[in-house]
């Protein structure tokens, strides 16, 4: 009867129910987004020619001798790389699938970039500690220099201050707008003095902040960017090595 033999039927194994066509099943899903695909890789070109000319108005022109453009030039290079790192996953996405033939050399020749993008990278963090050393030994020295002319001024004003007659003092007050009255000369040439050793200890204290200010900034953006180039070097690196089916000129009916 039709009951026994529905019964008979839902006790069968599910292997031999009817199966799809497996070349249809391993077809990757992106055939059938062709348009969606060609959006997202057409992206990706864009964004390697925006990055280039982008890269050429960083860098040019050149000024190899000097420690701040290498270091600020680094930086600007470092904040950016995730556009061509974007712009090279959108390109090599769904691997050789639906590919004009002129994209077989022109994925050759990126998968190769990658790799010298990545080894690039990873010397960039010894390079950029190299360049922090040099601009703060250069920003140590400009803070030194500034600091011996104020203290040159303050050091020429208290010998002139201990030189000074009682009418020099008094010439000194109306220069600042201020009136000797019942006071000796003496005890205006005390507070001029203590005037004096509290302006040294203040411009010895702002020269030590700026310099400690200096030196913390420029470590943190060395640091950070030096961090930066290394993991995004490591990863253009590992898009190389995922990227061998570009290089080999492995076609997936697609080139072509």
């Amino acid at each position: 009867s039709q009951t026994a033999l529905f019964n008979k039927l839902k006790f069968l194994p599910h292997s031999t129910q009817p199966q799809g066509d497996p070349s249809l099943q391993s077809m990757p899903a992106i055939g059938n987004q062709p348009q969606t695909v060609a959006i997202m890789r057409w992206t990706g070109y864009v964004l390697l020619i925006l990055m280039a000319l982008e890269l050429a108005i960083i860098v040019f022109p050149p000024q190899l001798t000097d420690p701040a453009w290498e270091f600020q030039t680094i930086g600007q290079i470092v904040e950016r790389l995730p556009v061509p790192l974007i712009g090279f996953v959108l390109i090599f996405y769904g691997e050789g699938f639906l590919r004009g033939r002129w994209e077989e050399m022109v994925l050759k020749a990126l998968s190769w970039l990658t790799l010298a993008v990545g080894i690039g990278l990873l010397l960039f963090a010894p390079f950029t500690i190299i360049t922090t050393g040099r601009l703060v030994d250069r920003a140590t020295t400009q803070i030194d220099a500034a600091y011996t002319q104020q203290i040159d001024r303050v050091d020429r004003f208290e010998e002139q201050l201990n030189q000074a007659t009682d009418t020099d003092i008094a010439n000194i007050l109306a220069q600042r707008g201020q009136t000797q009255e019942n006071v000796s000369p003496n005890q205006v040439r005390e507070q001029l003095q203590t005037q004096v050793a509290t302006a040294r200890e203040e411009i010895r204290t702002r020269t030590e902040t700026e310099r400690q200010t200096q030196q913390l900034n420029l470590s943190k953006n060395s640091a950070k960017w030096s961090i930066n180039a290394l993991v995004t070097g490591v990863l253009f690196i590992y898009i190389w090595r995922m990227t061998d089916w570009a290089r080999r000129g492995r076609r997936r009916r697609a080139f072509g």
